[in-house]
């Protein structure tokens, strides 16, 4: 049953989401184009006219903020699918149907992952689509490895330890942003009026308070922007970023913690607390 639902959920969501993603991708082809003109030999906009820099300026400025429309759409309207499908009139047919909490919160969690993957390879593409070229093809390692020098002395620990440290991040954060929103939903459900409203500010206050708790964890469990280093009476400073491994282990285990709580109060409001007035 788990997995006729998924496929419902994923094609009920799908063609809204396909259409403007695929307007993306046009819309980069078209940057291709304007692209080409702009460039020189040497990658750089030197010979270019007045009217097509102009021209070049105005579709980045327009490209950059569709990129983030398309970004937040996407995870706004995935979680509003979860409200409609839950607490609106549709989430009465949902509720008759032989299906535990536990598995419309799956069939949905899987068509959130599905999709947020499909808006990465989709916004990644677009960028290639508009600046690869022969002459980008040629910086791209290079751009690779200082990404990866940076990642790594913003963590401040070893390259093994650091990537097992960002695997589990991003597998626990997918996860984690979902469930989060999800639970703010759920809150927002019980109250009598005006549940978007409620779902909202429920999401700002988890949000506010994990801000301040993660910013009490940096300054109590070793995260400094800085790096000291002494030698007899010389002391010099590095803008070095570090990470302690006790604020590194600290942080995987309470996103986790929190993770599973989201998980466990969204499967007992919809088990439990159930309101679709």
């Amino acid at each position: 049953m788990l997995g006729k639902l998924f496929k419902h959920n994923l094609k009920q969501v799908s063609k809204l989401l396909i259409l403007i993603h695929g307007a993306l991708l046009a819309f980069s082809v078209i940057g291709r184009i304007i692209f080409s003109m702009a460039l020189n030999g040497e990658g750089n906009f030197n010979t270019a006219s007045p009217a097509t820099s102009l021209v070049t300026a105005v579709y980045i400025l327009l490209y950059v903020l569709g990129i983030f429309c398309i970004a937040v759409m996407t995870y706004i309207f995935l979680a509003r699918d979860f409200q409609k499908g839950m607490f609106s009139n549709e989430g009465y047919l949902m509720h008759t149907l032989p299906v535990t909490p536990a598995q419309h919160i799956w069939s949905r969690c899987f068509v959130f992952i599905i999709w947020g993957l499909i808006d990465m390879i989709i916004i990644c593409a677009s960028l290639a689509i508009i600046f690869i070229n022969s002459y980008t093809m040629q910086y791209l390692p290079e751009f690779f490895q200082e990404f990866w020098k940076a990642m790594l002395t913003a963590f401040g620990t070893s390259e093994f330890f650091s990537t097992i440290y960002m695997l589990l991040t991003m597998l626990i954060s997918v996860f984690f942003s979902i469930f989060m929103v999800y639970f703010a939903i759920c809150l927002g459900s019980l109250c009598k009026t005006h549940k978007i409203l409620g779902a909202i500010g429920s999401l700002a206050g988890i949000y506010l308070v994990l801000q301040i708790v993660g910013v009490i964890m940096m300054l109590t469990l070793g995260w400094s922007p800085y790096s000291v280093n002494s030698n007899n009476a010389l002391i010099t400073t590095t803008s070095t970023v570090g990470m302690s491994p006790v604020y590194m282990g600290f942080s995987i285990i309470f996103d986790l913690l929190l993770t599973v709580g989201f998980y466990f109060g969204i499967h007992y409001i919809l088990s439990k607390r159930l309101n679709l007035e």
